[in-house]
Protein backbone atom coordinates (compact mmCIF):
# COMPACT_ATOMS: atom_id res chain seq x y z
CA UNK A 1 0.00 0.00 0.00
CA UNK A 2 1.16 3.42 -0.93
CA UNK A 3 0.54 6.93 0.04
CA UNK A 4 -0.94 8.35 3.65
CA UNK A 5 -4.21 9.80 3.76
CA UNK A 6 -3.85 11.05 7.32
CA UNK A 7 -0.43 12.50 6.37
CA UNK A 8 -1.87 14.35 3.28
CA UNK A 9 -4.91 15.47 5.35
CA UNK A 10 -2.92 16.09 8.15
CA UNK A 11 -5.17 14.25 10.62
CA UNK A 12 -2.71 13.31 13.78
CA UNK A 13 -2.37 10.02 15.30
CA UNK A 14 -3.98 10.07 18.73
CA UNK A 15 -2.61 5.81 19.93
CA UNK A 16 -1.86 3.58 18.14
CA UNK A 17 -0.76 3.23 14.26
CA UNK A 18 -2.31 4.47 10.88
CA UNK A 19 -2.17 2.20 7.51
CA UNK A 20 0.87 0.64 6.40
CA UNK A 21 2.08 -1.85 3.94
CA UNK A 22 0.70 -5.03 6.08
CA UNK A 23 -2.37 -3.88 5.85
CA UNK A 24 -3.05 -5.62 2.36
CA UNK A 25 -5.47 -8.42 1.04
CA UNK A 26 -3.43 -10.89 2.98
CA UNK A 27 -2.56 -8.90 6.05
CA UNK A 28 -4.85 -8.61 9.17
CA UNK A 29 -8.46 -7.00 8.52
CA UNK A 30 -7.88 -3.32 10.18
CA UNK A 31 -9.71 -0.16 10.66
CA UNK A 32 -8.61 2.93 12.30
CA UNK A 33 -11.11 5.17 14.41
CA UNK A 34 -11.56 8.66 15.44
CA UNK A 35 -11.44 9.91 18.63
CA UNK A 36 -14.76 10.71 19.30
CA UNK A 37 -15.90 7.02 18.48
CA UNK A 38 -13.25 5.65 20.58
CA UNK A 39 -14.70 7.77 23.19
CA UNK A 40 -17.96 7.11 22.98
CA UNK A 41 -17.52 3.25 22.62
CA UNK A 42 -14.45 2.59 24.11
CA UNK A 43 -13.89 4.64 26.93
CA UNK A 44 -10.75 6.19 25.36
CA UNK A 45 -8.18 6.19 23.14
CA UNK A 46 -5.83 3.29 24.98
CA UNK A 47 -8.73 0.87 25.35
CA UNK A 48 -10.13 0.92 21.40
CA UNK A 49 -6.52 0.16 20.37
CA UNK A 50 -6.98 -3.99 19.91
CA UNK A 51 -10.24 -3.95 19.90
CA UNK A 52 -12.05 -6.14 17.17
CA UNK A 53 -15.27 -5.14 15.64
CA UNK A 54 -17.77 -5.89 13.02
CA UNK A 55 -18.74 -2.82 10.62
CA UNK A 56 -21.75 -2.60 9.00
CA UNK A 57 -20.69 -1.09 5.95
CA UNK A 58 -18.90 -4.32 4.64
CA UNK A 59 -19.96 -5.76 1.99
CA UNK A 60 -19.14 -9.34 2.45
CA UNK A 61 -21.92 -11.31 4.37
CA UNK A 62 -20.42 -12.42 7.10
CA UNK A 63 -17.19 -10.96 6.89
CA UNK A 64 -14.57 -11.14 9.77
CA UNK A 65 -13.74 -8.51 12.18
CA UNK A 66 -11.43 -6.21 11.70
CA UNK A 67 -9.15 -5.06 14.17
CA UNK A 68 -8.67 -1.25 15.73
CA UNK A 69 -4.94 -0.29 15.03
CA UNK A 70 -4.81 3.05 15.73
CA UNK A 71 -6.90 6.21 16.78
CA UNK A 72 -6.54 10.07 14.78
CA UNK A 73 -8.00 13.38 16.01
CA UNK A 74 -11.58 14.10 14.94
CA UNK A 75 -11.94 16.09 11.30
CA UNK A 76 -15.25 17.81 10.12
CA UNK A 77 -16.82 16.02 7.15
CA UNK A 78 -19.91 17.90 6.24
CA UNK A 79 -19.55 21.25 7.37
CA UNK A 80 -16.94 22.89 10.25
CA UNK A 81 -20.04 24.28 12.91
CA UNK A 82 -20.99 20.07 13.18
CA UNK A 83 -20.85 18.53 16.47
CA UNK A 84 -18.01 15.75 15.99
CA UNK A 85 -19.30 11.97 14.65
CA UNK A 86 -17.91 8.65 15.04
CA UNK A 87 -15.54 8.29 12.16
CA UNK A 88 -14.30 4.88 10.55
CA UNK A 89 -11.42 4.68 8.60
CA UNK A 90 -10.70 1.28 6.05
CA UNK A 91 -7.61 0.43 3.67
CA UNK A 92 -8.38 0.83 0.19
CA UNK A 93 -6.44 -2.24 -0.32
CA UNK A 94 -9.20 -4.32 1.60
CA UNK A 95 -11.98 -2.32 1.19
CA UNK A 96 -12.12 -1.57 -3.07
CA UNK A 97 -15.19 0.56 -3.66
CA UNK A 98 -16.43 2.04 -7.14
CA UNK A 99 -15.54 5.99 -6.21
CA UNK A 100 -12.87 7.49 -4.25
CA UNK A 101 -12.01 10.76 -3.07
CA UNK A 102 -7.78 11.33 -3.57
CA UNK A 103 -6.16 13.74 -1.61
CA UNK A 104 -2.90 15.47 -3.05
CA UNK A 105 -0.79 17.49 -0.43
CA UNK A 106 1.72 19.84 -3.35
CA UNK A 107 4.20 22.35 -3.12
CA UNK A 108 2.99 25.79 -4.25
CA UNK A 109 -0.27 26.10 -6.51
CA UNK A 110 -2.19 23.14 -6.20
CA UNK A 111 -4.25 23.77 -9.21
CA UNK A 112 -0.73 23.40 -11.39
CA UNK A 113 -0.17 19.71 -9.88
CA UNK A 114 -3.91 18.30 -11.44
CA UNK A 115 -2.25 17.16 -14.96
CA UNK A 116 0.29 15.72 -12.96
CA UNK A 117 -2.44 13.57 -10.59
CA UNK A 118 -4.53 12.45 -13.67
CA UNK A 119 -1.32 11.44 -15.18
CA UNK A 120 -0.33 9.32 -12.20
CA UNK A 121 -3.92 8.22 -11.76
CA UNK A 122 -3.70 6.93 -15.31
CA UNK A 123 -0.26 4.79 -14.59
CA UNK A 124 -2.33 2.56 -12.07
CA UNK A 125 -5.21 2.04 -14.21
CA UNK A 126 -6.34 3.18 -17.70
CA UNK A 127 -10.07 3.31 -16.79
CA UNK A 128 -9.33 5.78 -13.29
CA UNK A 129 -10.74 9.18 -14.01
CA UNK A 130 -10.15 12.32 -11.98
CA UNK A 131 -12.76 15.11 -11.63
CA UNK A 132 -14.46 17.56 -8.86
CA UNK A 133 -11.15 18.43 -8.24
CA UNK A 134 -11.25 21.04 -5.33
CA UNK A 135 -8.40 22.60 -3.11
CA UNK A 136 -8.72 22.35 0.85
CA UNK A 137 -9.35 26.15 0.37
CA UNK A 138 -12.64 25.61 -1.46
CA UNK A 139 -14.32 23.16 0.72
CA UNK A 140 -13.50 25.26 3.74
CA UNK A 141 -14.88 28.19 1.77
CA UNK A 142 -18.01 26.29 0.53
CA UNK A 143 -18.69 25.69 4.14
CA UNK A 144 -18.78 28.94 5.56
CA UNK A 145 -20.61 30.08 2.55
CA UNK A 146 -23.68 30.21 4.07
CA UNK A 147 -21.75 32.10 7.30
CA UNK A 148 -20.12 34.46 5.75
CA UNK A 149 -23.61 35.65 3.25
CA UNK A 150 -25.20 36.02 7.00
CA UNK A 151 -21.80 38.02 7.83
CA UNK A 152 -22.05 39.90 5.27
CA UNK A 153 -25.45 40.91 5.28
CA UNK A 154 -25.71 41.30 9.22
CA UNK A 155 -22.43 43.64 8.45
CA UNK A 156 -24.36 45.78 6.11
CA UNK A 157 -26.98 46.71 8.06
CA UNK A 158 -24.56 47.25 11.09
CA UNK A 159 -22.64 50.12 9.27
CA UNK A 160 -25.92 51.17 8.04
CA UNK A 161 -27.04 51.49 11.64
CA UNK A 162 -23.77 53.31 12.79
CA UNK A 163 -24.60 55.99 9.93
CA UNK A 164 -27.95 56.75 11.13
CA UNK A 165 -26.89 55.82 14.56
CA UNK A 166 -24.52 59.35 13.90
CA UNK A 167 -26.70 61.34 12.03
CA UNK A 168 -29.32 60.74 14.98
CA UNK A 169 -26.45 61.78 17.44
CA UNK A 170 -25.40 64.75 15.19
CA UNK A 171 -29.17 66.69 14.95
CA UNK A 172 -30.45 65.87 18.69
CA UNK A 173 -27.05 67.57 19.56
CA UNK A 174 -27.38 70.60 16.97
CA UNK A 175 -31.06 70.76 18.58
CA UNK A 176 -29.65 70.82 21.89
CA UNK A 177 -27.55 73.43 21.56
CA UNK A 178 -29.75 75.23 19.68
CA UNK A 179 -32.58 74.95 22.36
CA UNK A 180 -29.70 75.91 24.97
CA UNK A 181 -27.92 79.21 23.60
CA UNK A 182 -29.53 81.23 25.74
CA UNK A 183 -27.83 79.10 28.54
CA UNK A 184 -24.36 78.90 26.89
CA UNK A 185 -24.39 82.50 26.70
CA UNK A 186 -25.34 82.61 30.05
CA UNK A 187 -22.00 80.01 30.95
CA UNK A 188 -19.66 81.86 28.85
CA UNK A 189 -20.85 85.91 29.35
CA UNK A 190 -19.10 85.43 33.20
CA UNK A 191 -16.18 84.18 31.89
CA UNK A 192 -16.50 79.95 30.72
CA UNK A 193 -14.13 78.96 28.31
CA UNK A 194 -14.99 77.74 25.15
CA UNK A 195 -13.69 74.56 25.58
CA UNK A 196 -16.22 74.06 29.11
CA UNK A 197 -18.54 74.59 26.18
CA UNK A 198 -17.50 71.59 24.27
CA UNK A 199 -17.06 69.26 27.23
CA UNK A 200 -20.85 70.23 28.11
CA UNK A 201 -21.97 69.28 24.44
CA UNK A 202 -19.36 66.27 24.43
CA UNK A 203 -20.97 64.88 27.59
CA UNK A 204 -24.52 65.23 26.66
CA UNK A 205 -23.13 63.38 23.71
CA UNK A 206 -21.25 61.06 25.34
CA UNK A 207 -24.42 60.42 28.08
CA UNK A 208 -26.90 59.79 25.00
CA UNK A 209 -24.41 57.16 23.13
CA UNK A 210 -24.13 55.45 26.55
CA UNK A 211 -27.61 55.15 26.79
CA UNK A 212 -27.58 53.32 23.46
CA UNK A 213 -24.49 51.04 24.05
CA UNK A 214 -26.15 50.03 27.12
CA UNK A 215 -29.65 49.12 24.86
CA UNK A 216 -27.86 47.38 22.41
CA UNK A 217 -25.40 45.29 24.08
CA UNK A 218 -28.45 44.02 26.04
CA UNK A 219 -29.94 43.12 22.94
CA UNK A 220 -27.00 41.51 21.51
CA UNK A 221 -26.61 39.31 24.48
CA UNK A 222 -30.30 38.07 24.00
CA UNK A 223 -29.89 37.25 20.49
CA UNK A 224 -26.53 35.03 21.21
CA UNK A 225 -28.63 31.71 20.37
CA UNK A 226 -29.77 33.19 16.96
CA UNK A 227 -25.88 34.70 16.28
CA UNK A 228 -24.38 31.31 17.21
CA UNK A 229 -25.90 29.82 14.09
CA UNK A 230 -23.82 32.29 12.20
CA UNK A 231 -20.37 32.50 13.41
CA UNK A 232 -17.63 29.80 13.79
CA UNK A 233 -15.18 29.26 16.35
CA UNK A 234 -16.15 33.03 17.49
CA UNK A 235 -18.11 32.55 20.98
CA UNK A 236 -21.45 34.15 21.24
CA UNK A 237 -20.44 36.06 23.94
CA UNK A 238 -16.73 36.70 23.23
CA UNK A 239 -15.29 39.38 25.66
CA UNK A 240 -13.17 41.11 22.66
CA UNK A 241 -16.17 41.33 20.00
CA UNK A 242 -18.36 43.17 22.15
CA UNK A 243 -15.21 45.19 23.52
CA UNK A 244 -14.89 46.04 19.98
CA UNK A 245 -17.90 47.14 19.03
CA UNK A 246 -18.62 49.36 22.15
CA UNK A 247 -15.46 50.62 21.73
CA UNK A 248 -16.49 51.80 17.75
CA UNK A 249 -19.90 52.90 19.11
CA UNK A 250 -18.23 55.44 21.67
CA UNK A 251 -15.55 56.79 19.35
CA UNK A 252 -17.49 57.14 16.92
CA UNK A 253 -20.10 59.29 18.76
CA UNK A 254 -18.09 61.35 20.04
CA UNK A 255 -16.70 62.56 16.53
CA UNK A 256 -20.36 63.40 15.76
CA UNK A 257 -20.55 64.84 19.06
CA UNK A 258 -17.65 67.30 18.37
CA UNK A 259 -18.87 69.52 15.69
CA UNK A 260 -21.89 70.23 17.58
CA UNK A 261 -19.61 71.35 20.58
CA UNK A 262 -17.86 73.31 18.52
CA UNK A 263 -20.75 75.33 17.32
CA UNK A 264 -21.96 75.78 20.46
CA UNK A 265 -18.42 77.12 21.76
CA UNK A 266 -18.49 79.40 18.80
CA UNK A 267 -21.61 81.39 19.85
CA UNK A 268 -21.31 84.76 20.61
CA UNK A 269 -22.43 85.31 24.35
CA UNK A 270 -24.19 88.77 23.30
CA UNK A 271 -26.20 87.45 20.53
CA UNK A 272 -27.09 84.91 22.64
CA UNK A 273 -28.79 86.41 25.22
CA UNK A 274 -30.01 88.99 22.92
CA UNK A 275 -31.81 86.16 20.67
CA UNK A 276 -34.24 85.57 23.54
Amino acid sequence: MSGNYFAAARINLVAGRVFDSSDDVAGVRTIVINRECARRYFGGEQNAVGKEVRPTFEFVPNAPPRTIVGVVENVKLTSLEADDAPQVYVPETQFTYPALTLVVRTQGDPLNAIETVRGAAREVSPQFTVHDVRTFSDVVSHSLARQRFSMTLIGGFAILTLTLAVVGLYGVLSLLVGQRSREIGVRLAPGATRRDVMRLVVWEGSRIAAIGVVIGVIGALAMTRLLATMVYEVGTRDLATFVGATAIVIVVSLVAAVFPARRASRLDPNAALASE
